[in-house]
C-alpha cells in the first residue's frame, strides 16, 4: 500500500508516474535497456583497451622473461597460452564489472527498487511469488549466490524454494561480460545493435522466470502476505556509487581468481593432451570431450570447442571467455576474429542462449542445497535449468536455420 502523506510533493508525482500500472512497467523497460546501453558503450572501448594492455606485456614483458630464463617450451606454452590467456581475458572485463555496478547502485540508492518491487508485485503474485522475488531476481543481475541467500527474508518454504528455483535464470554479471563481448563481435551494427542484444536476452531471462513459475508454483504452493514500506527518493552519492562498484569489482577478482586460473589451465591441459596429439597422432581429452557431446549439443549449433567451453561454464561463468581464448589459442584481441571465422552470428546466439538458461555455476548449485536442505531439490533444479536451455538453444537455432538465417 502507498504512504498517504508526503513532506515532498514531487516525490507523490514521480510515484503517480513510476508507479502506473501501465506507463510504470514500460519506464522499467526503458530504465535497463539504458543500462544496458550505457554499459556497453562505456565498457566495451574500455575492456578492449585492457585486452590490448595485457597482449602488450604478454609480447613484451613475460614471453622475451620466460625466454630469457630458459623456460622449457612446453612450460612456457602452458604459462603463455593457458593461464595467462585465460586470465587477461577474464581480466579485461574489470571495467564492465565495475560499470554494472555502477548503474546498478544508481538504481538501488535512489530507492526506485523498492518502487519496482511494488510495481511488479501483482505480476509476480501470477507466478506464485511476490515483490520480494522480483528484489532478489534484481540482486541476482550482480551474482546469483548472495540473491539466493537473500531468500531468507521468506518465511514461506514454497515461496522460498520456488524463488531459489527462478533466481539462476537472472542475467548475473559474469554471463553479462560474455553476452557483452558476443553481442559487439557478431552484432555490431548499428552502434545500439549490442545493447539491444544484451537487452533481449534481459528479457529472455524473465521469459524463463514466467515459464518456472507457472510450472512450478503448484509444486510449491504459498499464501504469505507481502507488506512494503517505499523509502524517500534520494540523490545517490557518487563517492558512495563508486565505491561500492570498486568494492564489488574486487570482489568479483579475488573470489574467483582461483577458479579463473584453475580453469584456464585445465582447459590448456585438455586441449593440449595427451602429448603426441600435438603432432597430430590423435584426438585431445578436449576432441574427445567435445566428440562425446556432439550429439546432444550439435542440433543447438554447437562445435566441439563450444561445448567443451560450456562444460568449463557450468564450473563458473567467469572462466568461459577465458576457457574459449585457450581452446581457440587467440588473445582477447584476436578472439573475435577467430570466432567469427568459425562459427555463424546464429551459433553465436544459440551459444548466449544456452549460456544464460543453463546452471549459472558450481557455487549456486552448493547454495541451493545448503538454503533448501534438500540435493533433491539442487538436482531438480540442474535438471530443469539445462532442459530449458536446450529447448530454448533448439528453437534459436533451428528457427533461425528454417528462416534463412543460418549464414554462411
Amino acid at each position: 500500500q502507498l504512504p498517504q502523506g508526503s513532506p515532498r510533493p514531487h516525490s507523490r508525482r514521480l510515484d503517480r508516474l513510476l508507479l502506473h500500472p501501465l506507463v510504470g512497467p514500460l519506464l522499467f523497460l526503458a530504465i535497463v535497456l539504458l543500462m544496458f546501453q550505457a554499459i556497453y558503450a562505456l565498457g566495451a572501448p574500455l575492456q578492449e583497451l585492457m585486452g590490448g594492455l595485457f597482449d602488450g606485456l604478454r609480447d613484451r614483458l613475460l614471453q622475451p622473461l620466460l625466454q630469457a630464463i630458459g623456460t622449457p617450451e612446453l612450460l612456457r606454452s602452458f604459462l603463455v597460452d593457458g593461464v595467462w590467456l585465460g586470465v587477461s581475458t577474464v581480466m579485461s572485463f574489470l571495467p564492465i564489472i565495475f560499470l554494472f555496478y555502477l548503474m546498478l547502485a544508481i538504481v538501488e540508492d535512489s530507492g526506485y527498487l523498492p518502487r519496482a518491487a511494488f510495481l511488479m508485485d501483482g505480476f509476480m503474485h501470477g507466478l506464485g511469488l511476490d515483490g520480494r522475488a522480483f528484489v532478489l531476481q534484481v540482486m541476482g543481475f550482480g551474482c546469483n549466490v548472495p540473491a539466493i541467500m537473500g531468500t531468507r527474508v521468506i518465511r514461506d518454504r514454497g515461496m522460498r524454494l520456488l524463488a531459489m528455483l527462478v533466481i539462476p535464470f537472472a542475467l548475473c554479471q559474469a554471463r553479462l561480460t560474455v553476452f557483452v563481448y558476443l553481442a559487439a563481435v557478431f552484432f555490431p551494427k548499428p552502434w545500439w545493435a549490442p545493447g539491444l542484444v544484451v537487452f533481449g536476452f534481459y528479457l529472455m531471462s524473465f521469459a524463463a522466470v514466467i515459464i518456472t513459475g507457472l510450472l512450478f508454483k503448484r509444486a510449491y504452493p504459498s499464501r504469505e502476505a507481502f507488506v512494503l514500506e517505499l523509502p524517500p527518493y534520494r540523490k545517490p552519492s557518487l563517492q558512495t556509487m563508486l565505491r561500492r562498484a570498486w568494492r564489488e569489482m574486487t570482489t568479483f577478482l579475488v573470489t574467483t581468481c582461483g577458479f579463473i586460473v584453475g580453469g584456464a589451465a585445465l582447459v590448456w591441459l585438455l586441449t593440449n593432451l595427451p602429448l603426441q596429439t600435438v603432432a597430430g597422432a590423435g584426438p585431445t581429452f578436449a576432441n574427445r570431450i567435445g566428440g562425446l557431446l556432439d550429439p546432444v549439443l550439435a542440433p543447438i549449433g554447437m562445435t566441439p570447442d563450444l561445448s567443451v567451453a560450456l562444460v568449463f561454464g557450468f564450473i563458473a561463468k567467469e572462466i568461459l571467455l577465458g576457457a574459449m581464448a585457450v581452446i581457440e589459442h587467440s588473445s582477447e584481441a584476436g578472439l573475435g576474429t577467430v570466432l567469427r571465422a568459425s562459427i555463424t552470428p546464429l551459433q553465436a546466439l544459440s551459444f548466449m542462449t544456452f549460456t544464460l538458461l543453463y546452471t549459472p555455476c558450481l557455487s549456486t548449485v552448493a547454495v541451493q542445497i545448503k538454503e533448501a536442505k534438500s540435493r533433491l531439490f539442487a538436482l531438480r533444479s540442474v535438471l530443469w535449468s539445462l532442459s530449458l536451455a536446450w529447448i530454448a538453444a533448439l528453437l534459436v537455432f533451428q528457427g533461425g536455420r528454417l528462416f534463412g538465417l543460418a549464414g554462411p
